[in-house]
């Protein structure tokens, strides 16, 4: 039986892009963490949250180094990779992780990929 996740944004906004100052250097990435609301049928408390961090997340910026992923990319990364950086005046936290820290990046289907 496999766990059915629900994520709380599994949407990256262009918003949520232009409102980000922070430009990383060489071939480091920010990431922003999915987060997990429910798994099953249960809604998970927030004692629970660092057990159920997602380690998948939309990359939102890129240093001039980055070759494989672009903004706005599904990504996997390691669960303790990279440092976590808050943003002052919201509840928003986000990673900044070198590129080769990622453990995968999710294919987009495209038209006519059936």
């Amino acid at each position: 039986m496999t766990k059915e996740y629900k994520y709380s944004s599994d949407e990256l906004t262009a918003e949520e892009i232009a409102e980000f100052d922070l430009i990383p250097y060489n071939d480091r990435i920010v990431v922003k963490e999915l987060k997990v609301d429910k798994v099953g049928l249960l809604y998970m408390p927030g004692t629970a949250e660092e057990e159920m961090r997602t380690n998948e997340g939309f990359v939102i910026a890129t240093g001039s180094g980055a070759t494989f992923v672009a903004i706005g990319d599904r990504v996997y990364y390691g669960r303790y990779s990279g440092v976590w950086i808050p943003r002052m005046g919201t509840q928003k936290v986000y990673r900044l992780m070198n590129e080769e820290d990622l453990l995968g990046r999710v294919k987009v289907a495209e038209e006519g990929d059936y």
